[in-house]
């Protein structure tokens, strides 16, 4: 077993067929009536649009006005009259043509009801329609069938709209008004050829919603399926959330119901942020499997086409037509290896991309073999051969004693044997995997009835089987099933379980492959098993759908009980009995057949409802008088023969009776046996002597007349006994009469057919040839095309012989040819082993007829048909060991591609060189066992071969493989990693036991290496990421001792582990700080841009939540910061955190494709110059790369921070609800605020409240030193929004939310109040220093905010704050004026509150006045707060800031004492502040202030208060104004708080106590007690005169000035500038080898600067030819490795291609290899640092400069090199340079 790897992310219960998820939006510009299509009005939409698009745009114009239910009589005009009719509609196009249509009403995909459609059924002429008036009556008519209700609802029209004139299609609540069905006894009436054309107009054609997907397809002629509208029953299916099984018989919409659903899903998983959905489609039959994901994929190109652009579209349909003229390819899809060459060889490997999967039941136990192997000390088989039922028939069924076989059906007792005694449930309990005698035999004879009398029997048959079985190595399909789950339960499932399992005909599966199935699907509501166990001909089951139930009912609830997982939710059943592939007429005579059997035989077969057609039909016609000298097959008027066509077919019962028709009539057309005709279908179908050659007698037969309700004629009773043959016989028949879709005809003179004769006839069902009547006319002519589709049918069925003659028909030679080498291989495989040159004759004819078809074969064709020859000349050569064949069919492999199996068969034939050559040419295609095991062969002694191999650079890993075996593993990683192999270099020193301790250390550092190679910054490790992977499940076998992993080495595997993970977020961050904790930064940046990919969820998030997020993506933003402050590329964690390593080229580095580093250069706006580009590398110089990889990274931190910041605007943590925390109720809809409970209104709350501002605004500012363009006008912008939610937080507008006085800057509970209340600062003054800015309503506010915070963060402002620019930029609007326009009233606020001479009072009352009667726009919350600094302001002057007995909130006093320093300000105007608070309070509501509580001050110089502080309010002692901020800034806040006294006044302060509760209820008369403060008394004016006469109280604005010293350095700055934009523009037009050239520049001059590396005496001439030439060389040899690396590559390409010269190809590739060889030698002796130029030799540079040119001049001429130039330059100035003197 495979280790067994990370689980994958589950997709279920995420994704689920919602129903929305079928829906399909009309296409654009149409109204609301949907419009359905048919088939034909698709294609008659898509040939105008190609022939004629004046009048395509006539019927799109017209179909949009019937979209909008504009119905006129030129649109609606009726084609059937009757009132008791559906009626039918035609609407004038030009060119005397009419679009037909019907108004329809069908169950909507996305709601439970009905609403009325469009239904298009196509374009006529109008002499068409005059020609088939009688048809659409006919029509109308068969419509009418569904009901009264049915036709009202299609003729019910909704009123018409004012608006735009249209009608609206009405709705109707959801019922079942299906498709009309004819009553069974009955007939219609209408006339035979118009029911053919209504089956095919309502039941053949599909319709499918006019939607963007289809109308974009139509214009861009791109032909791809659509989903077509589906019955309501079918619907529900396809709706259905849980699993279910689907019943129903043949052509019901089994496979439908099955593929829309996975469609569906597949949708919904677009449509939503979850892990795909494995879904996994199986089935038996390899062209159902092929035929449905062909399908599936047209799906989902039709989907895909909405959302592309015309070009796209166009591309697409380009690439349609191309695969369309490649579709002519005709070959066995088995017989191509290579057709899921994308899926790995094990279910294990098995990623999201692989899926949806459509697989056979072999396919997917191959893929599950692969995996188990001998997992558990389980025997793997899958190499042997599996017996099918052919070998069965072949080579055992002639071999068992005649004695047991005589009068048994081969294919009956081979699903006995299968499907019984080794496939039942009962074998899974038993040992040995099937039934003893005794089990068998005591089966029930009702569940088990066909062989119930015969059992004996039948197990001396499979004692027969098994003997004859065991030496031949051979395995069947159950001991498979067997084997595979005894691994289960040994080792585990493989790998990933899927999510959704569909399984179709599951009928055809033994009952323990359901068991298999169903152990891979983890979702337990995900199943979807559909099938009809009464098609089973004889090689199916031998259960009934009832079994498979209770089976795996069973098997639920063990796994319920055993795993504990979870439950399966509701299990349905449904049943799907209306046939969409026959008539009503075909119909009812199955479903007599079906009736008998569940009559007689209940447990034979699921017992379903009724089947039923959608439209009536001609009675099959039953011929009781054919002539039994067939003279019938001629034609009565001329007497030829009667040639059927390519639609047609006559069945017989097997091979003899075909064989005895043909020899009769000749070539007259297709003739199938019963079994050949399983899955095809025919228009026409003759059943040709059914009963006489039927081996039950007529006495059983007579049986059936016992459901002849007049019961006229005698009918034995029934034994189950005697009759059991009857059963099988019925079930033949069904399948029979429904392979026929128009008209069935019966031929059977024979007694044996009068009971079922009668039977139909009895029930009206049949038309009874009367003898000497007119034959109808059974042959119907075929086009050559009609004959090549059904010849291409009957092939992918493999009846090859009826395939060839179909192809002869058409005339398609080639088609025939290939038809008849497939029939040949067939016949030499059914040769019996005995007949050895038989057998190896007839498998040589196949080869050589195989090879004879890829003369004229192409591409993917000719390479099967090679394969092909290869396989049969390969089963000849195993008739005798003839090595003839086996080097033939070696040199087929190599042609068809298959290196391993033609190494295989030339090692066979000890034909060694030619194996080495295909290993040479072929490595990498080559098994690895293999090629080594080639080289072993060739040579005498072990030294003798690895001296060979590591001569042979060609066999590299045949050498490391040939160490490995001799135990020298460390030498063979060694080699491995050398040739780029890491996993194999792993690998090789984890199988080393000598030197187990060093070879596992060295093991991990590799992985770790590989792990961080592989795993791209940014990025998952996913399904495609197959080389993380590998490392990753080595790294499960990494020891986790201390010894070999570090606490680094541990967290960084479990940061690799968390990769592959979808829910780890939270580790991320736990490992984040643990690297932190280290100082291992980029670690540490790694897991939190991880772990911040998808911000976490910010839904009912509490504000001590967002702290910790907050504080966490901050620290991130400063950590990826500082990384990329101190970025240095040479730096190894740098390297391994973004994917690049140094470069053989001095000073550049190698940058790994499908990186997140490499897809940023591909971006268009990336300008990264680069040296040399290859699929797997770029390399680019490093200070290309510093500054390139610099300036993304602070893209990519800059787009973080913006998404987050963006984010945070829209949180509702950060805003609270002032109504819901007041109310405990808000009114508001959709309310984005935070409703947070009043009783959590703590003062942690508030705390925490300030400190996520705080956090948000550090955050922002790392964003703002971000050193990229900014929208300066948006960075204001996001600055004064987070400033004003900062003070509205600060500042509430209600009490309830906090208090800025338990605020204090610098305090411990807000520990970022510092550093924050810093970078406001930064930001206000910033702003205010603005002299321009764009007017907005909140520009008054903000400049009151700003003043505010400013006077209370920053000690200058008061110095400073009237100097700010921004002050002036409401000078222009004349409402900010007074004084009839003198005086400009803002710079009167910033006065105020700059708090520093007499007038600051009057100044604040002037602009309070102005705003409050000219009802200026400002918020009201920093009105009041104004409001309240100058109630206080007022009241600390009157007092004469004597703060004895001052009762006033502390938040007041606090800000009052921090932000006033002038302490005898004037108040002449208190009346005026009084009058407009009066106003202002008018409209507002009073509250009192408990967070923000009332104290009483108490100097501790003052004599001590007597009585105690009235109620609510709490009395504080100060010793003198500087103590009152901190006694003040502590103590509780709540109103009940005991007086606070601080500590050194506790002693004068004991003895004034009292007791609150003895003064309660005192309030009145006690106030009037209070010892009242000493205040000013004089008498208020009125000062309304005063403020009307008052002239500014401020100085005139400071107009700041640019000096000359400014301009200076703006001029200085921008010459730099210029001078940086030539130098860019120079560096971008130089060619990549002066980039090299360059690049070794830079590290010469490093390598010449540094003492300790050259040691050169001061003016050396040596110095000048390093630093002048030497770099010239170095490029030139650099140019020609990368040219050698190039070809090499192209090289190897090209031998996998068509035949070459592999002579020519091994000289190419050595002459490479040497090149490559001598360049990288070269390249060491003229590093930079080398022995040459550290002795300063001048003659052995000269040297080196010779064999550089030798080396360039190696090079072929057209490889483009360019380094002549270069080459020229230093041989010139180097062969010219005399020697090195001192």
């Amino acid at each position: 077993m495979e280790p067994e790897a990370q689980p994958a992310p589950v997709a279920y219960p995420g994704v689920q067929p919602i129903k929305a998820a079928l829906y399909f939006e009309s296409a654009p510009g149409l109204g609301a009536w949907r419009i359905l299509i048919s088939t034909r009005a698709d294609r008659e939409l898509r040939e105008a649009r190609r022939d004629d698009t004046t009048f395509f745009k006539s019927v799109i114009k017209k179909i949009v006005h019937l979209s909008k239910g504009r119905f006129y009589e030129d649109n609606q005009k009726r084609l059937n009259q009757l009132e008791d009719q559906v009626p039918v509609y035609e609407a004038k196009l030009p060119d005397d043509r009419q679009l037909v249509y019907q108004i329809d009403c069908i169950p909507e995909y996305d709601q439970d009801l009905e609403r009325q459609v469009i239904k298009i059924f196509g374009i006529y002429t109008r002499a068409q329609l005059d020609n088939d008036k009688r048809f659409w009556d006919s029509m109308a008519s068969q419509l009418a069938q569904k009901g009264e209700e049915y036709r009202y609802r299609c003729t019910f029209r909704e009123a018409y709209h004012r608006g735009d004139g249209g009608i609206p299609p009405a709705e109707f609540s959801l019922q079942n008004l299906e498709e009309a069905v004819p009553n069974s006894n009955t007939n219609s009436t209408l006339p035979k050829e118009d029911l053919e054309g209504i089956h095919s107009l309502l039941v053949l054609e599909k319709f499918v919603t006019l939607s963007k997907e289809l109308l974009y397809s139509i214009f861009a002629d791109l032909e791809v399926a659509h989903v077509f509208n589906v019955s309501s029953q079918e619907k529900e299916i396809i709706e259905h959330p849980n699993s279910c099984y689907v019943l129903g018989r043949s052509g019901t919409g089994k496979t439908t119901t099955m593929l829309f659903k996975m469609l569906g899903i597949e949708r919904a998983y677009t449509q939503q942020s979850v892990a795909k959905p494995r879904q996994i489609f199986v089935t038996q039959s390899r062209v159902l499997a092929t035929r449905v994901e062909e399908y599936f994929s047209e799906l989902l190109q039709s989907l895909a086409a909405g959302e592309k652009s015309n070009e796209e579209l166009k591309e697409m349909a380009a690439r349609k037509k191309l695969q369309k003229e490649g579709d002519d390819a005709l070959y066995d899809v088995d017989d191509d290896v290579m057709q899921k060459a994308d899926l790995p060889k094990k279910f294990s490997l098995l990623r999201d991309k692989h899926f949806p999967l459509f697989l056979t039941f072999e396919q997917l136990c191959q893929l599950l073999e692969s995996d188990i192997g001998n997992a558990a000390g389980i025997t793997g088989n899958s190499e042997r051969q599996l017996i099918t039922y052919n070998v069965f028939l072949e080579q055992y069924w002639p071999h068992f004693p005649q004695g047991l076989t005589k009068n048994l059906d081969p294919a009956l007792v081979f699903n006995e044997l299968l499907g019984v005694i080794k496939g039942s449930e009962q074998s899974l309990s038993h040992a040995t995997g099937y039934l003893d005698l005794t089990s068998y035999s005591n089966l029930s004879h009702r569940t088990q009835h066909l062989f119930a009398n015969q059992r004996d029997q039948i197990y001396s048959l499979f004692q027969a089987y098994m003997k004859r079985r065991r030496p031949r190595g051979e395995t069947d399909s159950a001991d498979r099933t067997h084997r595979i789950l005894k691994a289960f339960d040994a080792a585990g499932i493989p790998g990933t379980k899927i999510d959704y399992l569909y399984v179709d005909e599951a009928q055809d599966n033994l009952l323990i492959d359901a068991m298999l199935l169903r152990s891979l699907c983890r979702n337990p509501d995900g199943l979807f098993w559909a099938g009809d166990t009464a098609q089973t001909i004889a090689i199916g089951s031998s259960f009934r759908f009832n079994d498979l139930k209770a089976f795996l009912y069973r098997v639920e609830r063990c796994r319920e009980q055993g795993e504990r997982g979870r439950k399966q939710s509701e299990l349905r059943t449904f049943q799907l009995a209306v046939n969409y592939r026959s008539h009503a007429g075909i119909v009812r005579c199955a479903t007599a057949v079906i009736e008998l059997i569940t009559y007689f035989w209940p447990y034979a077969i699921d017992s379903l409802a009724p089947e039923q057609g959608v439209v009536d039909g001609a009675k099959p016609v039953f011929f009781g008088d054919w002539d039994p000298s067939t003279e019938q097959f001629r034609s009565g008027d001329s007497g030829k023969r009667i040639e059927f066509g390519a639609r047609q077919c006559i069945l017989v019962r097997d091979d003899a009776a075909k064989d005895k028709l043909q020899k009769q009539v000749g070539d007259i057309g297709l003739i199938l046996t019963l079994y050949e005709s399983k899955g095809l279908e025919f228009d026409d179908v003759l059943l040709y002597k059914f009963w006489e050659d039927s081996t039950v007698g007529l006495k059983q037969w007579r049986v059936v007349l016992n459901l002849i309700e007049t019961r006229s004629v005698h009918a034995p009773s029934f034994d189950e006994e005697r009759h059991a043959g009857v059963c099988s016989e019925l079930k033949f028949l069904y399948v029979a009469i429904t392979r026929s879709r128009k008209n069935l005809w019966i031929v059977d003179c024979s007694e044996k057919a009068e009971p079922m004769k009668m039977l139909w006839d009895s029930k009206g069902f049949i038309h009874i040839h009367a003898p000497g009547g007119d034959v109808p006319r059974l042959a119907v002519s075929s086009t050559p095309e009609e004959w090549a589709s059904t010849g291409r049918t009957l092939f992918a069925s493999r009846r090859y012989a009826q395939a060839m003659h179909a192809f002869e028909r058409a005339g398609r030679t080639r088609e025939a040819r290939i038809s008849h080498t497939y029939y040949l291989r067939d016949n030499a495989r059914s040769i019996g082993p005995f007949s050895k040159e038989a057998k190896r004759n007839a498998f040589r004819r196949a080869a050589e007829s195989f090879l004879e078809c890829t003369w004229d074969a192409e591409a993917k064709e000719r390479r099967v048909f090679f394969h092909s020859a290869a396989e049969c000349f390969e089963r000849a050569g195993s008739c005798g060991d003839n090595m003839e064949d086996y080097v033939e069919a070696a040199q087929a492999y190599e042609e068809a591609k298959e290196y391993t199996p033609a190494v295989r068969l030339y090692k066979k034939t000890e034909m060694f060189d030619e194996a080495i050559r295909v290993v040479q040419s072929h490595r990498q295609e080559v098994d690895e066992e293999l090629a080594s095991e080639k080289a072993e062969t060739l040579f005498e002694s072990v030294d003798e071969q690895l001296q060979y191999l590591e001569d042979n650079i060609l066999l590299d890993d045949c050498h490391a493989a040939v160490l490995a075996k001799h135990g020298k593993h460390q030498e063979a990683a060694e080699i491995h990693m050398k040739e780029g192999r890491t996993m194999e270099a792993i690998d090789a020193l984890l199988d080393d036991k000598k030197n187990e301790l060093e070879s596992r250390r060295r093991a991990n550092d590799w992985i770790f290496q590989g792990l961080w190679e592989n795993t791209s910054f940014s990025r998952k490790i996913e399904d495609a990421d197959t080389a993380a992977l590998e490392f990753l499940q080595r790294a499960f076998k990494v020891d986790k001792d201390a010894k070999l992993l570090s606490p680094t080495r541990k967290d960084e595997l479990e940061l690799f582990q968390n990769l592959r993970k979808s829910d780890g977020a939270s580790i991320f961050r736990w490992l984040a700080y643990r690297f932190l904790g280290r100082k291992e930064h980029h670690q540490a940046v790694l897991c939190f841009d991880h772990y911040f990919i998808k911000f976490p969820s910010t839904l009912q998030i509490t504000n001590a939540d967002m702290v910790t997020i907050l504080g966490d993506f901050g620290q991130y933003c400063r950590s990826f910061r500082d990384l990329i402050l101190e970025l240095d590329v040479a730096n190894e964690d740098t390297q391994r955190l973004f994917n690049f390593r140094p470069a053989s080229i001095g000073n550049a580095y190698r940058v790994r494709t499908k990186t997140w580093l490499y897809e940023q250069t591909t971006d268009a706006s990336a300008k990264l110059q680069v040296l040399e580009r290859d699929d797997e590398f770029i390399t680019v110089s490093s200070d290309e790369l510093q500054h390139f990889l610099q300036a993304v990274l602070w893209q990519r931190l800059e787009r973080r921070i913006l998404d987050e910041n963006s984010l945070c605007h829209r949180i509702p943590v950060f805003t609270p609800c002032l109504p819901f925390v007041m109310n405990d109720v808000c009114n508001r809809t959709n309310c984005s605020r935070h409703h947070v409970n009043y009783q959590e209104l703590t003062q942690e709350w508030f705390n925490r409240q300030i400190r996520i501002h705080l956090l948000q605004i550090l955050i922002y500012h790392v964003y703002l030193g971000i050193p990229t363009p900014k929208n300066r006008d948006q960075t204001i912008q996001d600055k004064r929004y987070w400033i004003h939610r900062f003070y509205e937080t600060l500042r509430p507008a209600a009490h309830y939310l906090g208090s800025e006085a338990s605020v204090r800057q610098g305090g411990s509970k807000v520990p970022e109040a510092v550093l924050g209340s810093q970078t406001v600062v930064k930001w206000l003054r910033d702003i205010l220093g603005n002299r321009e800015m764009p007017f907005d309503r909140m520009l008054l506010t903000f400049l009151c905010e700003g003043a505010s915070l400013l006077m209370r963060f920053d000690p200058n402002a008061r110095v400073d704050l009237m100097r700010a620019p921004l002050l002036g930029v409401l000078e222009s609007h004349r409402y900010l004026y007074r004084l009839e326009g003198t005086v400009y009233v803002v710079p009167e606020l910033y006065h105020c509150l700059r708090a520093a001479d007499r007038t600051f009072i009057s100044a604040g009352i002037v602009f309070f006045q102005h705003m409050v009667d000219r009802k200026i726009y400002i918020d009201v919350n920093v009105l009041c707060h104004l409001a309240e600094f100058l109630a206080g302001s007022v009241i600390l002057a009157r007092v004469k800031f004597n703060l004895h007995n001052v009762v006033l909130p502390r938040g007041w006093i606090l800000a009052l004492l921090n932000q006033i320093a002038m302490k005898e300000p004037d108040t002449m105007l208190l009346d005026r502040l009084l009058f407009s608070m009066k106003a202002l309070l008018e409209g507002l509501v009073k509250g009192g202030e408990e967070a923000n509580e009332m104290v009483q001050l108490c100097s501790n110089e003052k004599p001590r208060p007597q009585r105690p502080s009235p109620e609510g309010i709490r009395r504080v002692f100060f010793k003198n104004l500087q103590d009152v901020p901190l006694v003040l800034s502590t103590g509780a806040l709540v109103p009940q708080a005991k007086a606070f006294i601080p500590s050194s006044l506790k002693s004068h302060a004991n003895g004034v106590r009292g007791d609150d509760n003895s003064i309660r209820g005192q309030g009145g008369e006690l106030e009037q007690q209070i010892e009242q403060p000493e205040a000013d008394v004089t008498d208020l004016v009125d000062s309304r005169n005063i403020v009307d006469s008052l002239a500014s109280t401020t100085a005139p604005l400071v107009v700041d000035h640019i000096s000359q010293e400014q301009k200076d350095v703006a001029l200085c700055l921008l010459r730099k500038h210029r001078q940086r934009a030539r130098n860019q523009k120079l560096v971008k037009n130089k060619t990549p080898t002066q980039k090299v050239c360059d690049s070794y520049f830079e590290t010469c001059l490093k390598v010449a600067s540094d003492p300790k590396e050259m040691q050169w005496p001061c003016g050396s001439h040596y110095r000048k030819l390093y630093l002048g030439l030497v770099p010239h060389l170095l490029a030139c040899v650099k140019a020609v490795e990368s040219y050698a690396l190039s070809a090499w590559s192209e090289a190897r390409d090209q031998s996998r291609k068509e035949k070459q010269d592999y002579d020519g190809m091994y000289k190419t590739k050595s002459e490479i290899i040497a090149i490559l060889k001598e360049s990288r030698k070269l390249g060491s002796r003229l590093d930079p640092s080398s022995e040459v130029h550290r002795k300063r030799d001048v003659e052995g540079l000269k040297q080196l400069a010779r064999e550089v040119e030798q080396l360039v001049n190696r090079v072929p001429s057209g490889a483009g090199l360019d380094v002549r130039f270069n080459l020229q330059l230093a041989m010139k100035g180097i062969s010219n340079a005399g020697p090195e003197r001192g």
